[in-house]
């Protein structure tokens, strides 16, 4: 059985809309050769040959974004972060998040020793290699000398605990990061024990120290705060005086679930 388009030839004829040239084709198409059917982006200049406006889909953002009057309205933004925890929280995001993790530390190059050796050795000849200290601290150096030993004196406290802030709103109104660490916490009373290095005596190290007790303290937490010049200076009355917080912390959460009052305690 022969097919009946076996031998089908075009037989419309059209005119190019953007040379004007006549050309002949099977019905679909307005212009002539993929010379005259490329586009080009508004946005970034580029050629393409799709239907679409622009390029690709990052164009096509740049230029919903200049559509936008103003920011985005609260209801929408508060959908968007229930969509995500809800992503985050499903077993395919679990799986991305883990598949992610994976993939970042696989290509992190500073997981190879001789890396970090060579690094090491640029830093030195061009004189910019800073050795840590052991009484400096800070994300990503491990605990201080002070720290360490003030852990080691309370087996039950917990070092370099991440609270969370969200619970107090989104991170744009509230200016909080989303996690504070504390160097060490107990949270079963949410007592947080802050050692403090020089810099923390600057004015901007006292602002930002004011900052993250006022964010604790409406999470429920009280910060007590030591100087590593302190701990140094007096380990002993440091750590009595960790223990007095934590007795009378201890003991004000009893009378609260008792129902008395601390004044009545102390008349009996």
């Amino acid at each position: 059985m022969s097919n009946q388009y076996q031998h089908f030839e075009p037989s419309y004829q059209h005119q190019c809309c953007k040379c004007g040239i006549a050309f002949m084709s099977n019905g679909g198409g307005s212009r002539c050769c993929q010379t005259c059917s490329r586009k080009t982006c508004p946005v970034c200049g580029g050629g393409y040959w799709s239907r679409a406006n622009t390029c690709s889909r990052i164009c096509g953002n740049k230029i919903a974004a200049n559509k936008r009057t103003g920011p985005r309205p609260e209801d929408w933004k508060q959908s968007m972060r229930v969509a995500q925890q809800k992503r985050a929280a499903s077993p395919r995001g679990k799986e991305l998040a883990a598949m992610h993790s994976a993939r970042m530390t696989q290509n992190n190059p500073m997981r190879f020793q001789a890396v970090i050796q060579k690094m090491m050795e640029t830093k030195s000849a061009n004189g910019t290699l800073r050795p840590v200290k052991p009484w400096q601290g800070g994300n990503g150096r491990g605990p201080t000398t002070q720290q360490a030993a003030i852990q080691a004196a309370f087996p039950g406290s917990i070092m370099e605990l991440a609270i969370r802030t969200a619970m107090l709103g989104p991170r744009k109104t509230t200016g909080y990061p989303h996690a504070y660490k504390a160097d060490i916490a107990f949270p079963d009373i949410k007592l947080a024990i802050e050692i403090d290095g020089s810099t923390h005596r600057s004015a901007e190290g006292r602002v930002l120290d004011q900052k993250k007790d006022q964010c604790l303290q409406q999470l429920g937490w009280r910060v007590l705060r030591i100087s590593n010049r302190q701990i140094s200076r007096d380990f002993d009355k440091a750590v009595k005086r960790i223990k007095s917080v934590i007795r009378s912390m201890r003991t004000s959460m009893i009378l609260q679930s008792t129902g008395t009052h601390p004044s009545q305690s102390k008349d009996a």
